[in-house]
This record gives structure tokens, sequence and C-alpha cells, in this order.
């Protein structure tokens, strides 16, 4: 805004309309905008780049004369000079020195041509004009011919995938339980692979499909369960001279090794594991060399495993597990080690035929009577159909 002066001279002399003022700016891209100046200072965005642009406001002063007229648009006449201003031979000479050094100074730098504006009704006029010569109408029937040809084949590969699969997985179902059966778990836990891979292709989910699911877990854990008993293998990584620490020898040596395990679960006495982690615990402890060890679940099993209670209740559970690692230092739990075992892979045993496979059953019938029972309570708590004879 004008000062007080300006406005007292305004006054007295008459104020002089001035011209508006335009701006010519030009943005890093090369985008050249241009307008008036408002009073204030302005701010706008470059429309290709996105760059930020500012521009000063009008000087609220008056302008020359010649700027005001150059503003309007009017010629402005040369300034002639008078014969005392015309400059003398030594000035001539130095101008003829300083055109030169101009002229030698275009030449090593030769001035860049004005880079053009163009707007963006124009940029997306050519956006399309690249968009039409790119997709030309022979070239959109070659793709519409490709992608045809490429679903249908898709289709059939498919198609050829799920017949295969149908053909296949009954004859699979039938050697994998056959061998099962004559306890050859290697060649059941192979068949019963490839009866699963079948099923998930074709999407089945009857409790068949289901039975033979869990028949090929199974066979998979029988057929990789730990060779010696557990206490010898400990007890052999126990007297083993080495600097390794024990976690890591048995974690080298055992880690993901399958357990078969008969004995009652119950939930953790670690008061903070029943809180914020529940997970099980199987009851008693195992004396290896002179450590007192006791296994424990990584956590919580979950669906058809018996659930923590804060007063634990032993329940018995038929089942198979990974050995994950083991855990010094837990003598406040009257272990001086836990064995951890995997909950991810854990899986609650059903099959008598595989735990005869494994295990001697009982000769006694009461107690044949309760092994049967605990199998077909973990049958139902997994929603597997009842055993058939």
């Amino acid at each position: 805004m004008a000062s007080g002066w300006l406005q007292k001279a305004q006054a007295v002399f008459g104020h002089r309309e001035e011209p508006p003022q335009l701006y010519v700016i030009t943005c890093e891209c090369g985008m050249t905008y241009s307008g008036i100046r408002a009073s204030k200072p302005q701010k706008t965005v470059c429309s290709r780049c996105g760059s930020g642009l500012f521009i000063f406001p009008a000087c609220p002063y008056p302008l020359p004369e010649s700027v005001a007229r150059r503003m309007r648009g009017e010629e402005v006449a040369p300034v002639k000079r008078k014969e005392s201003e015309r400059p003398s031979p030594e000035n001539r000479r130095g101008e003829k020195k300083s055109k030169k050094r101009a002229s030698f100074a275009a030449d090593l730098d030769p001035p860049r041509e004005p880079t053009p504006t163009v707007s963006p009704r124009e940029q997306a006029a050519a956006a399309i004009e690249r968009v039409r010569t790119l997709f030309t109408p022979l070239r959109l029937i070659v793709l519409a011919l490709a992608v045809t040809v490429g679903g249908t084949i898709a289709v059939a590969v498919r198609q050829s995938q799920f017949e295969h699969a149908r053909r296949n997985v009954e004859p699979a179902i039938e050697r994998g339980m056959k061998a099962y059966a004559d306890h050859d778990f290697g060649t059941a836990s192979t068949e019963l692979s490839l009866a699963v891979q079948s099923l998930d292709r074709l999407g089945r989910s009857d409790p068949i499909s289901q039975q033979v699911r869990q028949r090929a877990r199974e066979a998979q854990a029988a057929a990789s369960l730990l060779s010696s008993s557990l206490s010898d293998a400990l007890l052999s990584i126990l007297q083993e001279s080495s600097s390794e620490s024990l976690t890591t020898r048995v974690e080298r040596r055992l880690a993901g090794q399958w357990l078969f395990l008969d004995a009652p679960l119950l939930a953790s006495t670690d008061t903070e594991s029943r809180v914020s982690s529940p997970r099980l615990t199987v009851e008693g402890t195992m004396l290896v060399g002179k450590l007192q060890c006791r296994m424990e679940f990584s956590r919580h099993p979950g669906t058809g495993w018996p659930q923590p209670k804060a007063a634990p209740q032993p329940q018995r559970a038929i089942f198979a597990a990974q050995l994950e690692t083991i855990r010094l230092g837990e003598g406040r739990q009257a272990a001086d080690a836990v064995i951890v075992l995997s909950a991810a892979t854990a899986l609650l045993w059903t099959s008598a035929d595989g735990y005869a496979g494994l295990v001697p059953p009982p000769t006694d019938a009461a107690e044949r009577e309760q092994w049967q029972a605990v199998l077909d309570t973990q049958r139902t708590a997994i929603n597997l159909p009842k055993e058939t004879n």
C-alpha cells in the first residue's frame, strides 16, 4: 500500500491511473505462465510438474512513463543523444571492446531457445493421440485373440488337472489307507499326501476328505518319529564335549523331530503363562542324567485339545508333536529344563490302527476300553466321523 506522503501528493497533483502490471514466469520444467500482478503476492502450482511458483505483488508506487507506456502497449520513441552526450573516441573503442567480449561469450555459451508453452489441454490431446497410435485396430484384434487363446488354454489345463485329480484320488486313498493299516507309514504318507493334493484341487471338504487329511497327518508324523527314545537322545547330547550351549545342540539335532505321547495334559502351573498366553503342559517330569525336565507346548494347540483352567485338571491325551527347543533355568517350576513342543503342527491321534503300529495296545480289557474311549473322544473333538472297523 502507498505510504502517507504518496497519498497526500496524489491528492494535490491528481491521481494518474496506472496500467495493469503484467508478469511472465517460467517454471523449472519449462512451462511458462503469464498474468496480471495483484496487490498481494500470489502462489500457484505448475500443472506439469507440480512445483510451487511465487509471483511478486504489483509495485504500489507510480511507474516511470516509459514503463507505463510499454505496459499499455505503446511504442517508446528511442532517446536521441545530444551532440554533447555522444561518446568520445576513447568511449567508442571501449564500447567496441565490450561488444567483442559479449560476442565471444555468446559464442562460448550460445543462447538457449525458449521452451514452448504447452497448455494442459494440449498435453491431454497429445496423450490421447499417443494412445490411439499405440492401440491401433489391428493391435486390438491381435490382443483380443491372444487373450481368448490364453484363457482357453488356461481353462483346458485346469479342466485336465481336475479330471486327473478325479481319476487318481480314489486309487491314492485306497493305496494310502491299505499301507496305513499295514503300518507302512512311509508309503502311507506319500500316497495320502497325493490324495490330499487331489482333494484340495477338487475342493472337497466332506467327512471322508477330512478323514483322509487326518490320516495323512498321522502317517507323516509316524514316518518321522524320533528313532530312539527322547531321554536317550538328550542324554547323548548332554554327554557331548562341545562349546555350544545345550539349547543350540538340542535344536541342531532334535528340532523338528516327532514324538508320540500318551500322557495327561494340564494347564501350565506358571501364573503368567495362564493369564497372558495359556498353554498346556505334560504332567510329570523326566530325569535325563542329573537334569530334571518337563514338557510344555509353545502355546495352546487349538480346537479339540484340553482347555487350560485356573485349577489344572489332568486330562489324558494321545498325540504327536514336534520338538521345538529346550529352555534352561526353570528350577522355580520344579524342573531344571523345559522341553518345548511345537503347537503349530501338533495333532491329536484318532486311529487305533496307527496306535497299534507305534505302541503295542494294552492287553487288559479295561485299559483297552479306556484307550479306545480316548481316541473316540479326540475324533469327536476335531469333528471326524466315527471310525469303522
